[in-house]
């Protein structure tokens, strides 16, 4: 990762410029490349990614058509069939996600997209200018195979920021399953939000790097999600803080209060 960042920075500023438009696809999720310069990239990668998609969805939609594959074949027709339903249903995510970022003021920055790993598009999106920020947010929501994937997405975002920042992992449901497992793996977020969580995979801070009074839960009445404990337990509420659901502010000054 440090070695990334090193040949990053020893580029030029056009250098630089001229990867992220043309070669989107060699940074945009790669660890160790700055936040905002992955997600320049992976902007200018959602077209591609769509003509890819839609290339794939013509193929299958020729098949239907008589023009090949064996229709004859239930098995085969109905393997297909799902298939192109999968395209399309990932299609329409990468638009509108595309649309999404159309309209948006700046404020979010897409630090993962991944279209091609399994049936669902995956994507990550940072919250502010977190190359810079003084409090950064790392938000998580996927299964719990996505913790390595997350640590790492975390070291980058640490060893990649200009200053020290205060880095808080914040993960909501399952997501802060996969937090938990994330955090069992790097040491580089300072305070961990769990929200509605069915466990961090632990019932101990100390494994996920994590000292007494950083450690945040949030959930809400008759919540079921969050009494199940499904994903390895919880540190108990006295090793940190129980934060209300309706918007809380750290002893750091911290403000989680709805935007």
């Amino acid at each position: 990762m440090e070695e990334v960042n090193d040949w990053w920075t020893s580029l030029s500023p056009a250098q630089q410029q001229d990867i992220i438009s043309n070669r989107p696809d060699w940074i945009g999720n790669l660890d160790g490349i700055p936040v905002n310069d992955r997600g320049a990239a992976n902007l200018n990668r959602l077209n591609s990614e769509i003509t890819a998609v839609d290339e794939e969805i013509a193929e299958k939609q020729t098949e239907f058509e008589g023009q090949g594959g064996p229709l004859d074949d239930p098995v085969y027709v109905k393997r297909a069939q799902q298939e192109l339903h999968r395209l399309e249903r990932k299609r329409e995510e990468l638009e509108q996600l595309r649309e999404t970022f159309k309209n948006d003021s700046g404020r979010h920055t897409l630090v993962l997209l991944d279209a091609t790993s399994g049936d669902h598009l995956q994507a990550a999106v940072a919250i502010g200018e977190e190359d810079f920020a003084d409090h950064s947010v790392a938000l998580s929501d996927q299964a719990e195979a996505g913790g390595e994937r997350l640590a790492g997405f975390l070291d980058s975002l640490w060893s990649t920021h200009y200053g020290d920042p205060h880095l808080v992992a914040s993960g909501h449901s399952y997501g802060s399953s996969v937090t938990g497992y994330a955090l069992q793996e790097t040491a580089a977020p300072d305070e961990f939000n769990a929200l509605g969580s069915p466990g961090v995979s632990t019932n101990h801070l100390g494994p996920l790097h994590i000292i007494p009074g950083k450690f945040n839960v949030a959930s809400t009445p008759g919540d079921g999600v969050a009494v199940i404990a499904r994903f390895g337990g919880q540190p108990p509420v006295s090793e940190g803080h129980r934060i209300g659901t309706g918007g809380w502010i750290s002893p750091e000054g911290i403000d989680y209060s709805p935007s």
